[in-house]
């Protein structure tokens, strides 16, 4: 008497791979599965037929028979799922930045805050160049960046975030000073005069609402020469701005006057 036939069918099984030779690999395994003891010289069905699944989904099912020279028969089944990775995105929260800091400091923090996006799982996967964002303007600004991720499976995953310079409500104040009051130089006996700022004074009481220290100071001269000749008027009109550009000026007027009498070199011969 023959012994008593039994087929064997492995588990169903999914797998995930995004690589054939993955897939082939998990799906030659799992045929090995697939066996037959006992019986009069059984013939089963033939697995070398079979291929697995595409990488980016699908299932194949196997009803293997087996039958011998007693006449036996029996039959089992199994399916082996392929399916892609699920895809997913991550991206940062939105990030508010605050007040009065440095461009280098923006630019710092924007691209620690650009690292925190990127993806999960999927297939040949391809996300958004992050390369082609820049960083605010430290003056004030907003970037949104609209995360988008999609593979070759057709899974498309996405997210949004904003960077946002979340200045006070008068950051773009004018700064403000006090002029140095108008003042009178004398021109010596060559006619020179000294108009540096040292001596006819400069802005004082420099105030901003980020702070004095990025203020810049420039002035620019007009002269007008005036009704005697080695006397002048300079409208000097001083400006001071901050790292915003925005642009405060006023006027000093300098007044340059010659008050030496002149002199004789060369006097007539008295006449009787």
């Amino acid at each position: 008497e023959a012994p008593e036939m039994t087929v064997t069918c492995p588990p169903h099984q999914v797998v995930h791979g995004c690589t054939p030779e993955e897939v082939q690999t998990d799906f030659d395994n799992w045929l090995a599965g697939f066996g037959v003891s006992g019986g009069c010289n059984p013939s089963a069905t033939d697995l070398s037929i079979f291929t697995p699944p595409a990488t980016c989904g699908g299932t194949l099912t196997i009803d293997y028979h087996v039958t011998d020279e007693c006449g036996n028969t029996a039959t089992c089944s199994s399916s082996f799922t392929v399916e892609p990775t699920d895809l997913a995105v991550t991206v940062p929260g939105d990030a508010f930045e605050a007040a009065c800091q440095s461009q280098q400091d923006i630019n710092i923090a924007f691209e620690n805050w650009l690292g925190q996006f990127g993806s999960m799982g999927g297939c040949g996967v391809t996300t958004t160049d992050l390369s082609t964002f820049s960083p605010p303007n430290a003056c004030g600004g907003t970037i949104i960046i609209n995360y988008s991720a999609s593979d070759i499976c057709g899974q498309v995953e996405n997210g949004s975030a904003v960077f946002t310079i979340h200045f006070p409500n008068d950051v773009l104040q004018d700064p403000t000073f006090s002029v140095p009051a108008n003042i009178t130089l004398y021109a010596d006996a060559g006619c020179n005069y000294d108009a540096d700022p040292a001596i006819t004074g400069e802005p004082f009481n420099l105030a901003d609402n980020c702070g004095e220290a990025n203020l810049v100071t420039t002035y620019s001269d007009e002269i007008i020469p005036g009704s005697c000749e080695g006397s002048y008027v300079i409208n000097r009109t001083w400006t001071v701005t901050d790292n915003c550009l925005t642009v405060t000026s006023h006027l000093q007027v300098i007044t340059v006057e010659d008050t030496i009498a002149p002199v004789f070199t060369v006097c007539p011969a008295s006449v009787d």
